[in-house]
């Protein structure tokens, strides 16, 4: 694992690396995209690290500068040379103790697959909805907690359902978000998210999304969004830093989407996975 020791980022052997992550769910995670010479939006990963690294109380002198984590992970892509990669982040209390830490100190861990063979656009996605747990609005619901119950749950339906994503609903009973991404619904021209009040990750690409759009004078609204709101969309798409925009095609097996505008959207702001 890697602390930053003396205002440099160290190696340090630890027997218990990882540990309260493990047991207790104390820490979170980054997944971020890179090239050969590319950090994919790492200033606004960095942002979200030093958001949740205050909603953790982790102490943030134990926090890298974004001058230097950018250089570390920079060196790693170097040793690895992968064309296109995924980075994984993984951030923790460095402490001993049961629910009651022994310290507010942070340290992290490094991994990087390599993505040059399988980064690719599914033609074809069909969604459903995941309704046996639902998720909670509050500011751990912004952040990417070790924590990930609720989306490994539903990812497992997913899987044993034989669709491709599961659609999550909040306390409310409004949309969040799917497993690993956020969602936006296309009608009439105009594009709709779920609001952070509703529970959905604070998404990098999410935030891209809506800044690049906004800027186009694309018309794209947060607003609460009930289910059946799917079934009267012209389209769906779903945004997360690795495949970038997926595009849905289906609802189930009665309900088919559109995915021209989505299309249009992906080239007018030359987005690819």
């Amino acid at each position: 694992m890697y602390k930053l020791i003396n205002n440099e980022i160290q190696a340090v052997e630890d027997s218990s690396l990882n540990a309260r992550a493990a047991k207790y769910g104390d820490g979170f995670f980054e997944t971020i995209s890179a090239s050969e010479k590319n950090l994919f939006l790492f200033d606004y990963h960095y942002e979200r690290i030093i958001k949740s690294f205050r909603y953790l109380y982790f102490t943030e002198d134990s926090l890298p500068s974004e001058h230097q984590l950018e250089s570390f992970l920079r060196q790693q892509l170097q040793a690895n040379l992968f064309k296109k990669s995924r980075i994984n982040l993984q951030f923790f209390r460095d402490a001993s103790g049961y629910y009651t830490p022994s310290s507010n100190q942070a340290a992290f861990t490094t991994s990087i697959v390599d993505l040059t063979p399988t980064v690719q656009q599914q033609e074809t996605y069909t969604i459903g909805i995941y309704t046996e747990n639902k998720k909670y609005a509050n500011p751990l619901s912004e952040i990417k907690s070790s924590n990930a119950l609720i989306s490994v749950l539903a990812a497992t339906w997913k899987a044993m359902t034989g669709i491709d994503d599961a659609i999550l609903l909040n306390a409310e009973g409004n949309i969040c978000e799917a497993t690993a991404s956020n969602i936006f619904i296309v009608k009439n021209n105009k594009i709709y998210t779920p609001p952070l009040r509703d529970a959905p990750i604070d998404g990098v690409m999410r935030r891209y999304l809506i800044e690049c759009l906004l800027e186009k004078d694309i018309p794209i609204i947060e607003k609460s969004l009930k289910d059946n709101e799917l079934f009267e969309a012209d389209e769906v798409f779903l945004s997360n830093t690795i495949s970038k925009i997926q595009s849905v095609t289906s609802f189930g097996e009665l309900i088919k989407y559109g995915t021209a505008f989505t299309k249009e959207i992906k080239e007018l702001l030359d987005i690819e996975a």
